[in-house]
């Protein structure tokens, strides 16, 4: 047994010297935005040094003497409360500086934040001078605070998952309150609360990944112009997702000459546009588009000649064609990606505070009674900074396509966390996570979301010792047994790709105990049944949860697996759950296996000992699992998941295809595999998807059109076609295999690793044989595989 000192390790506190401060009373925080100063003096002295250490419940965004720093903190939970470290160094000059805060305080638990009644902003942080005393920055009293009076907090939330929807009423800004010489003397002192470690931010950790990135893109056109009717409620700043819905919108052509929206164009794309009056009661409005799935907050600057003009936001994924554009008020977890801009007289400059994933905006503009001039627009794309290392291109340009599809897909996907999509919730949902890790390794080989991603998991843990399905989180609804066991192979997948044995030696205990609920929960019968008040998950498909289904227990049969090869690492002792791998596969394949036929049934109704319902997903992960499969199984793994799924044959969603793709690529049905890729994304891409759907059929309902946990073709091709697949922890070993389909001349990549990227290329002449060339860091050894198996060194 190893005496290693397993657990995670809370940070030590005792040298942080700022408060946590506040304005209000102390009861009411929902909606809320406060903005904080704090004004210092630096002599001429030389700077060594000036990094800083913030954080805030809910959100907040920093200036520098007038300059945008940086937003934060990522998500979390405020008992384990994450905090953001930023050199603010190149902002700073002699004299008089200030430091500008606007806090968001959302007051209710999100899928990024869990609410604890109360709210706040913490800063510490000095700066070192030479041959000068520092000069101490932190939160206290002495700070400056004011209640953000331009932000109407009576909103309705963007979605069930979300923040709140933004209203700014530009006629009651402070303007210029970020800048050096704004005169703060009317502001209130701001209130401390408790120093670092008090309730309810118990602990603190530095966040482990990188500050947001952001970066001005262009909307590349104006696609449709509109006019109509104010609602007879247009004024409700709670209601902005029914008044959009509700209203008539006349379709006015783009080139009629009575267009009363005049664009102006250039080469990179739409730069500005005058609206002229409307009328009293009326709209007009504009949809721009980015030119593919986004993510991030439009930025605007507006002259106008009369103020009070009301300027509607409206932030959809779907085409204007497309039925589901605008979704009813109650469908897609009541999604309402709006906000609202009354504009002062003059010129000024918005951005919302809050990032979404859209494609298109719709603006409105209301009560237009002078021209209304947009002198500037531009979409500032907001997201996870990676960089784009991994490379994938071969003869067949459709599976090329899928490729760069599938890595923007993981793109917006990738923002203080792993989400499911970055439009309905913003959710860091763990089945979704194992896949977009995978993806993520080939595409970018970032290795610090995937990190956190797991530390979260741990941090979930509930006191019966099950993890939520989706972190931060407590709402009960969210627990997804089957989740648990893609937590801790993600764990192990990150080791794997990494070397970074820290993670699990960091969860073990937490690990160890979650399997523990599980073998009590399975009892003598040594399998797993549906647990009562659960959200046993699976798939999107129709397989019967109401007996004991075959998926749940084989995904407790990896974890088990899994959790031996961990315990090897850690040299701990794993004979447990050897012993408890050998009763569950006695038990399945006493239960669920059909030697005669082959294949294995998911459903087993314990009362009547009846078996039903032949899925893709029991007959996928056996073969992941290493059990028995014959050619019943075999054949309904071949057949198409595109089909629709009933209730006698469960198919594979988008999702769930990830599973059944490996378990073909392992059955050595590599041309089929490929097949069905170019079958299942290929139809996506017809359809003009910019990135991957949540479910096959998601334009015909209210389903995600930007889904990570579809974009895994970017890891099977990679693995597959281009042929280079890991075999030792951080690709210290690997191998490469040029795919044998011979529909496939070529193929050429990149894959990315700590130790720098391997680099493959390889084709097939006219006569069919093959030549090849790999180039990868010295640290490593590769081995080339051939078609019978045999492998030599490269």
């Amino acid at each position: 047994m190893s005496k290693l000192k397993l657990g995670y390790k809370y940070e030590a506190l005792d040298n942080w010297k700022a408060k946590w401060v506040t304005l209000g009373n102390g009861f009411y925080f929902i909606n809320l935005y406060y903005r904080f100063r704090k004004s210092f003096n630096l002599p001429g002295n030389n700077i060594n040094s000036a990094t800083i250490r913030i954080s805030a419940d809910t959100r907040y965004k920093l200036w520098v003497n007038g300059v945008y720093v940086c937003r934060g903190p990522a998500k979390g939970y405020p008992w384990v409360q994450p905090y953001d470290v930023v050199d603010i160094k190149k902002y700073l000059k002699p004299g008089k500086n200030v430091l500008a805060v606007l806090h968001y305080s959302c007051g209710v638990s999100t899928s990024s934040n869990v609410w604890r009644n109360r709210a706040g902003i913490i800063l510490d942080g000095e700066v070192t001078l030479e041959n000068a005393a520092p000069v101490r920055l932190d939160t206290n009293s002495t700070w400056k605070a004011i209640s953000d009076s331009s932000r109407v907090p009576e909103t309705s939330r963007y979605g069930m998952a979300l923040f709140f929807q933004e209203v700014f009423d530009a006629k009651k800004d402070e303007k210029g309150w970020t800048e050096i010489d704004f005169d703060d003397s009317k502001w209130f002192c701001a209130v401390e609360m408790v120093k670092p470690g008090g309730s309810p931010w118990y602990n603190m950790e530095e966040r482990g990944t990188p500050l947001l990135s952001e970066e001005k893109n262009k909307f590349i056109d104006a696609v449709r112009f509109y006019s109509g009717k104010n609602h007879a409620d247009w004024k409700n700043n709670s209601r902005l997702r029914e008044i959009l819905y509700e209203e008539k919108r006349n379709h006015i052509p783009a080139s009629s000459p009575n267009n009363p929206i005049k664009v102006t164009k250039t080469i990179d794309g739409v730069e500005s546009f005058t609206v002229k009056p409307s009328g009293k009661d009326k709209f007009l409005a504009v949809l721009l588009d980015t030119g593919r799935t986004s993510v991030g907050c439009p930025n605007i600057a507006i002259e106008s000649l009369a103020g009070g003009e009301v300027v509607d936001l409206f932030y959809t994924m779907r085409s204007p064609d497309d039925i589901n554009f605008m979704f009813k008020p109650k469908d897609y977890c009541e999604i309402a990606l709006i906000d609202r801009y009354v504009c002062r007289k003059g010129e000024q400059e918005f951005e919302p505070f809050h990032f979404k994933g859209y494609r298109y905006l719709l603006l409105v503009f209301r009560n237009v009674v002078k021209p209304l001039i947009i002198k500037k627009i531009y979409h500032n794309f907001v997201a996870y900074p990676v960089d784009f290392k991994g490379k994938f291109e071969c003869s067949d340009k459709e599976l090329n396509k899928i490729w760069d599809v599938g890595r923007w897909t993981m793109r917006c996907c990738m923002l203080d966390s792993y989400v499911d999509c970055p439009d309905r919730e913003q959710g860091q949902w763990m089945g979704d996570a194992l896949v977009e890790e995978d993806v993520n390794f080939h595409a970018f080989g970032d290795k610090f979301l995937a990190k956190r991603l797991i530390r979260q998991g741990a941090q979930s843990q509930l006191p019966n010792k099950l993890l939520f399905g989706v972190f931060p989180t407590e709402a009960h609804s969210c627990i997804l047994p089957d989740y648990n066991f893609t937590w801790l192979l993600a764990a192990e997948r990150y080791y794997f790709y990494t070397g970074d044995i820290s993670i699990l030696e960091e969860i073990f205990p937490a690990a160890k105990s979650n399997l523990t609920w599980f073998e009590k929960f399975a009892g003598e019968k040594n399998l797993l049944g549906n647990p009562e008040g659960l959200w046993l998950f699976l798939d999107w498909s129709t397989i019967d949860k109401t007996g004991i289904t075959a998926s749940f227990n084989l995904w407790y049969l990896l974890g088990l697996q899994c959790m031996q090869r961990i315990c090897k690492l850690l040299k701990q002792n794993g004979s447990h759950y050897r012993k408890l791998e050998i009763k569950l596969k006695k038990a399945l394949l006493k239960t669920f296996y059909d030697r005669k036929s082959g294949c294995w049934y998911e459903s087993y109704d314990p009362k009547t000992g009846k078996l039903s319902q032949l899925s893709q997903h029991a007959n996928a992960l056996v073969v992941l699992a290493d059990l028995p499969v014959g050619s019943g199984g075999k054949k309904i793994l071949k057949d198409s998941f595109y089909k629709e799924s009933t209730y006698k044959n469960p198919r594979a969603s988008s999702y769930f295809a990830y599973y059944v793709l490996e378990a073909l690529f392992k059955l050595g049905e590599r041309e089929l595999a490929l097949k069905r890729i170019k079958e299942g994304w290929g139809k996506m891409i017809k359809k003009e998807a910019t990135t991957f759907w949540e479910t096959w059929g998601a334009l015909d309902g209210a389903w995600s059109v930007c889904h990570a946990w579809s974009a895994h073709p970017v890891a099977l091709l990679s693995r597959n076609v281009l042929g280079l697949k890991a075999t030792g922890a951080n690709w210290k070993t690997f191998e490469f295999k040029p795919c044998e389909d011979l529909n496939i001349k070529w193929a050429k990549g990149v894959i990315p690793t700590s130790f720098g990227d391997i680099k493959a290329e390889w084709k097939r002449d006219k006569q069919g044989k093959l030549s090849y060339d790999v180039d990868y860091p010295c640290e490593l050894k590769g081995y080339f595989v051939d078609s019978k198996g045999r492998r030599k060194k490269i």
